[in-house]
């Protein structure tokens, strides 16, 4: 009887420990998420010191542009991962193989004005320029082949 009431006792702080700890996640999470949506997008010619969104053209700085690896596009940044779908038995789940990015400084045109952009550090929210999902009886592209290759990655 006195064990299981240690039990319940080491469980229960257990529990509120878990409980304070997802608390205090939950708040960071939080005050980062305002923080970010609380931040207004600035005109290049305005911008402040500091956290500051900004909008605009990407120019490249005349000999650091490079090719991205499976458009063989100009480009000042890109980023991929490569990622394989394993399961035994009842579990299953995504595995990264490779990731990598490349990235270079670069300018940023609005309206107002150019400013020199170091992206080192920077959130870049940019489109999709290719994305592949392979499957069963689906062979990747050429250029996917070409990359993984390259890479020293199967892509059977």
């Amino acid at each position: 009887m006195i064990l299981d009431m240690e039990n319940s006792l080491v469980i229960g702080l257990f529990l509120i420990l878990a409980g304070i700890v997802c608390f205090a996640l939950g708040l960071y999470f939080f005050k980062k998420k305002q923080l970010i949506q609380d931040t207004p997008t600035s005109k290049i010619r305005s911008i402040a010191m500091g956290l500051v969104e900004i909008f605009g053209q990407v120019l490249p700085i005349k000999g650091r542009i490079f090719k991205s690896p499976f458009t063989d596009k100009d480009c000042v940044y890109y980023q991929y991962t490569i990622e394989e779908y394993r399961s035994s038995g009842k579990n299953s789940h995504w595995v990264t193989i490779k990731k990598g990015e490349q990235k270079d400084l670069f300018y940023l045109k609005d309206d107002t004005g150019t400013i020199l952009i170091d992206p080192a550090g920077a959130k870049i929210e940019a489109k999709k320029d290719f994305e592949y999902q392979s499957g069963l009886g689906k062979d990747p592209p050429e250029q996917v082949i070409r990359f993984l290759t390259a890479q020293n990655v199967s892509h059977e």
